[in-house]
């Protein structure tokens, strides 16, 4: 990321896998060594499900197409580090209803793990995941915004969470 860069768009996908979902283990910036969900920062005019297909087939090995993609959440990711809000992460959030290949580890994303949607590790989660990510792993669709210290992986304020009906914007 550029050091001039405030704002910036990534996504975020869960596996729909019934009652189960497949977290994995982040090896490199935000978050590392906690569970997440697979994504990443958008590239150029790349579209959220154009980043999903990228991220998914180099994080977690399995390729996907758009119509499997359901978006589920927009989360507003304000962003502190030495005391100051240096840059807010927008991060599209969607489940993966199908997908072909095995999910395997990869160098950004280790230990691919399933676990019940009701019973996430959230004490081995950035903080605020417990406080959104129960929203959309109960079928409901959400946006949110998160204030945390991400050098110190803690919240500097309290997540806002608001169920919406859809993403699409008004005329």
């Amino acid at each position: 990321m550029d050091e001039n860069e405030t704002f910036v768009e990534g996504v975020c996908c869960f596996f729909n896998c019934g009652f189960k979902t497949i977290l994995a283990k982040k090896t490199r910036k935000i978050g590392v060594g906690l569970w997440n969900g697979y994504g990443g920062k958008k590239e150029g005019d790349e579209t959220p499900e154009e980043t999903s297909i990228r991220e998914l087939y180099t994080e977690a090995g399995v390729w996907i197409i758009p119509k499997h993609l359901k978006k589920v959440g927009e989360i507003y990711f304000h962003n502190m580090k030495n005391g100051r809000t240096i840059f807010t992460f927008k991060v599209h959030i969607f489940f993966v209803i199908q997908w072909g290949g095995e999910v395997t580890e990869s160098e950004e994303m280790a230990t691919p793990t399933e676990f019940l949607k009701d019973n996430l590790p959230y004490d081995e989660m950035m903080p605020a995941d417990a406080e959104w990510l129960p929203f959309i792993m109960r079928g409901e669709k959400i946006v949110a915004h998160v204030f945390q210290d991400i050098e110190n992986n803690i919240k500097t304020g309290a997540t806002i969470v608001e169920t919406v009906e859809s993403f699409e914007k008004a005329c």
